[in-house]
């Protein structure tokens, strides 16, 4: 993997100042840790990434992965002898400079003055203007040294870790959060040093936990950096923000990522770092750490994507986040663009469900097949489709895939488009001359795809181009059928309007009205009848779609059906009413209703079976108790001459039986007595 180096900026107290005093020696370039193998000596000034030898795998934008936190922290005095880990740049401790020429200490606290009142601020520029050119201000002189000295000194306690000197600071009451001019503060200062008793002092004592330097960079993007790991825990305790971004761009988990810190990362991720956040030149953490060869840190960011999943490849993890940078460092090392998951599917099936329209460019660059038949032969295009991305489907389709491929089951890019609703893809496949009558191996249409999903908009685009409205599956069902079954009405209605017939029969005869009845779907029951359905359709076993209703116990519509003149006594082939199948149901409700219209208690059905016969099968007291009120015959013979009462003992339905066989006595008591009568009366009835 190619390694980039850049050249720092001069210490940033030269950057910040408009002067500086002379130093004797030179300025010691820092290479980028990030760009360059760590070693354990500082090294010369490097040329920058445009103008060194990074042939072959330059990456255009990597120079600027020099990230902000490293220009604003810099070097301390050029030594070898003390150094942080991994060498990154020192806070700023100008006072500690060699030099010939002492200036007062405020002059080297690099945010001090961004805390003063301006006339003060003001006062102190006179200061340093007068103090170059030999002038003094009297009085004034000391009481600025001493207020910048208090400053200076409270910021090197920090970084130096200094607990007791930090808090004799803050018994005087010094601005917590006061900084040098490039923003730097305590808490920056010993976040990146690793001074967690600095740190957590600090913190519980106000200290702004996101206070974020004049490149954006927080405390914790500074501890990420520098891989202080019981610092990140303390700041994230402290509620600070994993996923800020300094003005780059860059993120903590960026910055541990670029410096090989694993067990940061993972703590970060664990704490809700999102690594599909990317700087300014598209890098991602994954991105830089893969161009680093940091497989630790790969490891681990790939580990986190796929949590609780099927783990994919790296190539699909980059082409799901639009990660280009990674894709082509991976895609360099001759890795195959066409690898598969273990679901089946190429990085360019995930390109196409994210809309990823660079990575896909880039896959089919590198020689991705656009037609790769994965799982269930399904195309990327398939999938472009289905998730309704219409720059992608047209790229691909530029790129040469077939807009007639079918999966297993015989769905086209169509069918996907029109089942998710996604119009704009249906007109486009249309207008490139995609199959508007293809079916699938059920028959469906991309019709009949739109009106069970309930995409008005598809199915009216898909009317437009001339689509067949009762076009029929292998088992006769229409569009009609299928939007009556999902009770889509807005569909029905645009069907209906396009003359759809309303009384299409399915293989079985169902009729529209029968699959609303069947779904409780009342709205589209309504809608159905106002277009001519016929209430008295029956199927191939003679159903009504009351019989449907009853027996489904969908009593609004049952009522409907009732007020609009449905007959409650039509047998079936089998002989029986809708009081028959709901008693079969155990529908109480509806049997009452249907009895308060009429319907006829006693109706025979084959077998000469009535609705107490059946009720009294099934051990409903309610319906047995409620058919007898209404007169149910309770001596009625099956054709096996079986009584209500032999069918309930026979079931062991002992308190239908029970019920059934006082209702029995009464009636043959009631009979002895109209017989004795009789005999006693007739001479007055002859």
């Amino acid at each position: 993997m190619a390694q980039f180096v850049t050249h720092i900026q001069p210490t940033l107290i030269e950057a910040s100042q408009g002067h500086m005093p002379h130093h004797h020696g030179h300025q010691v370039g820092i290479p980028h840790s990030s760009h360059l193998p760590h070693s354990g000596h500082n090294m010369p000034s490097p040329p920058t990434a445009h103008h060194g030898h990074g042939h072959g795998h330059h990456i255009h934008g990597q120079s600027s992965l020099v990230h902000s936190a490293s220009r604003e922290i810099s070097n301390s005095k050029g030594s070898s002898q003390h150094k942080p880990p991994h060498h990154l740049p020192l806070s700023p401790k100008a006072d500690e400079h060699q030099s010939h020429h002492p200036q007062p200490h405020y002059q080297h606290v690099e945010g001090y003055y961004q805390h003063m009142p301006i006339h003060y601020y003001q006062q102190q520029q006179q200061h340093q203007h007068h103090q170059h050119h030999g002038g003094h201000h009297g009085h004034s002189h000391g009481q600025h040294h001493s207020s910048s000295d208090g400053n200076t000194s409270f910021l090197r306690a920090a970084r130096a870790g200094n607990l007791e000197k930090v808090l004799e600071h803050l018994k005087n009451n010094i601005d917590i959060n006061t900084c040098n001019a490039n923003g730097l503060n305590a808490l920056h200062l010993a976040s990146k040093d690793g001074h967690v008793a600095v740190v957590s002092e600090l913190l519980a004592r106000g200290a702004t936990v996101d206070a974020a330097t004049k490149k954006g960079n927080t405390a914790l993007h500074i501890a990420s950096l520098a891989g202080q790991e019981e610092v990140v825990k303390l700041l994230i305790k402290h509620n600070a923000s994993v996923n800020v971004q300094s003005q780059n761009g860059f993120t903590p988990l960026y910055m541990a990522a670029q410096e090989n810190h694993d067990s940061v990362v993972r703590l970060l991720l664990s704490n809700g770092a999102n690594q599909s956040l990317a700087t300014e030149d598209g890098f991602t953490p994954l991105a830089v750490a893969m161009q680093q060869g940091h497989d630790k840190v790969v490891a681990v960011l790939l580990e986190s994507d796929t949590r609780g999943k099927v783990r994919l490849p790296a190539l699909h993890i980059a082409a799901k986040k639009d990660d280009v940078k990674a894709a082509t460092l991976l895609l360099e090392n001759d890795h195959n663009p066409d690898v598969t998951s273990k679901s089946g599917f190429t990085p360019l099936h995930i390109a196409s469900h994210y809309g990823n329209e660079a990575m896909a460019n880039l896959l089919i660059q590198k020689g991705a097949d656009v037609n790769f038949a994965a799982k269930h032969n399904i195309s990327p295009l398939h999938v472009a489709a289905k998730w309704g991305k219409t720059n992608m489907v047209a790229l691909l389709l530029e790129k040469g895939a077939s807009i007639e491929s079918k999966t297993r089951d015989g769905l086209t890019p169509l069918h996907c488009a029109a089942r998710s609703g996604h119009e704009q893809v249906v007109d486009m496949l249309l207008e490139r001359g995609a199959p508007i009558s293809s079916k699938t191996k059920n028959g469906l249409a991309p019709l009949h795809m739109a009106a069970q999903g309930e995409h008005v908009d598809a199915a009216r685009i898909l009317l437009y181009h001339r689509a067949p409205v009762d076009e029929v599956t292998v088992d006769y069902l229409t569009a009609l059928h299928v939007a009556a079954h999902c009770g889509h009405v807005r569909v029905a209605k645009l069907l209906l309007d396009r003359n759809a017939d309303a009384n299409a029969r399915a293989l079985n005869g169902f009729t529209p009205l029968h699959i609303a009845c069947k779904k409780n779907r009342i709205k589209v029951v309504e809608l159905l009848l106002k277009h001519g359905a016929s209430i008295s359709a029956t199927t191939e076993s003679g159903l009504t779609p009351l019989h449907v209703a009853s027996f489904m116990g969908c009593m609004n519509i049952v009522i409907y059906l009732l007020q609009h003149d449905a007959s409650p006594d039509v047998p079936t082939v089998r002989g029986e009413t809708p009081l028959h199948l709901a008693a079969r149901a155990n529908q109480t409700d509806i049997i009452r209703i249907l009895l308060r219209n009429g319907a006829q208690v006693d109706a025979r059905a084959r077998e000469q079976q009535t609705p107490l016969h059946i009720a009294s099968r099934l051990g409903n007291v309610d319906i047995v108790m409620l058919l007898l009120q209404h007169g149910a015959q309770v001596d009625a013979v099956t054709k096996d001459m079986y009584t209500a009462l032999h069918i309930a003992a026979k079931e062991g339905q002992d308190e239908v039986k029970n019920l059934v066989a006082k209702k029995l006595m009464d009636h043959i008591d009631t009979v002895y007595l109209m017989q004795l009568f009789w005999i006693r009366h007739q001479e007055y009835f002859i």
